[in-house]
């Protein structure tokens, strides 16, 4: 595929870029086609969207944790994140308590029901993840998460 001459020699005020050629306009079009066609399908069994599948992989890989840190980990903002809570704290999936130490904090964890559709939910997009990975050859592999690393620092410093 070639590179479109946007991207080739870019200009500093952006002028020749069109919006199809923004690069998050591209990441976040290839996340969503990646989520929609691959991810959800596999959550879709476990009566799970993919915000609540995040938020419940989160606290799998983190254990315990304060609400406010996880939208900032998440990347979803708190509403986004008081509403999946309340679905899943609904469904049994996670608990949420007060902070003994600091009453405004509400501290949010597993429940053993919540761990075990972590796992199952885990495992069936585990494969498609793999599967999407395989598409690339090694050398791309590389090339793609020394690239999405490499924005993704710069984009949290700006």
């Amino acid at each position: 595929m070639d590179l479109p001459d946007s991207w080739r020699d870019p200009l500093p005020d952006g002028s020749t870029l069109a919006i199809r050629d923004f690069p998050g306009v591209l990441m976040v079009g290839t996340a969503t086609a990646i989520q929609r066609n691959l991810t959800k399908p596999a959550l879709d069994v476990f009566e799970l969207g993919l915000p609540e599948w995040r938020l419940l992989s989160f606290l799998h890989e983190n254990g315990r944790s304060i609400a406010g840190e996880i939208a900032s980990r998440t990347w979803m903002d708190k509403a986004q994140i008081s509403r999946v809570l309340d679905a899943l704290v609904a469904r049994g999936l996670v608990q949420r308590d007060s902070d003994p130490q600091h009453k405004q904090r509400l501290l949010v964890e597993l429940t053993n029901r919540g761990r075990q559709l972590q796992a199952q939910s885990f495992k069936a997009t585990r494969g498609r993840q793999s599967e999407l990975l395989t598409v690339l050859a090694l050398s791309e592999r590389k090339a793609l998460f020394s690239a999405l690393k490499k924005l993704q620092r710069f984009a949290e410093a700006a």
